[in-house]
């Protein structure tokens, strides 16, 4: 299952859930959601690093 098939189902779990099980489904889908940040996050930066015209990544420090 995809991360975006994982997050929707929770989602839907959230909807009907009873008190208890809504407050542990709702941190599950907090964490889902921080995860998915951070691939997208990585994707982005990886994207930014291949454009064209972007700064070489090999310089030395100054």
């Amino acid at each position: 299952m995809s991360r975006d098939e994982y997050i929707k189902q929770l989602c839907a779990r959230a909807i009907s859930a009873d008190d208890d099980d809504f407050v542990l489904t709702i941190e599950e889908l907090q964490i889902a959601i921080r995860e998915h940040i951070e691939k997208v996050r990585a994707m982005a930066a990886t994207a930014l690093l291949k454009a064209p015209g972007s700064p070489p990544t090999d310089l030395p420090q100054a």
